[in-house]
């Protein structure tokens, strides 16, 4: 139940907030509020960061050393299959050049683009 006392308050509380967003300017009380928010915000983002950087070190350090070393394992042979991958590329690419009498070097783009086109494909297929 509204007593009198409060109603015009609250219209008065009503017309000010439907004039700030008509007019897009706002009183100094509510943009120190949004900006104590914003900074209220930031404290809390930096301090999550921070504690996610030291649950990485902490699951960093709590792996055996069998763990690391099959993640250096896993992204070495990553790494020798993308090499390996641009290898073949090549080979393709001088076949075709010297096959065909256009400069290899003029056929790499082409050669990029369909092999990564039937190794797309290829892995399409698989998945289904």
């Amino acid at each position: 139940m509204t007593t009198p006392e409060t109603a015009p308050e609250t219209q008065t509380e009503q017309t000010d907030i439907a004039a700030q967003e008509d007019a897009k300017t706002f009183t100094e009380d509510y943009v120190r509020k949004l900006r104590a928010e914003n900074a209220k915000l930031r404290t809390e983002g930096k301090a999550n960061a921070e504690a996610a950087r030291r649950l990485a070190e902490i699951e960093e350090q709590s792996k055996s050393e069998s763990q690391k070393l099959t993640e250096r394992i896993a992204r070495a042979e990553a790494q020798v299959a993308e090499y390996q991958a641009k290898e073949q590329r090549s080979a393709w690419a001088a076949q075709v050049g010297q096959e065909s009498g256009v400069p290899a070097h003029r056929l790499h783009s082409r050669v990029n683009q369909f092999s990564n086109s039937v190794f797309g494909n290829a892995q399409i297929s698989l998945q289904r």
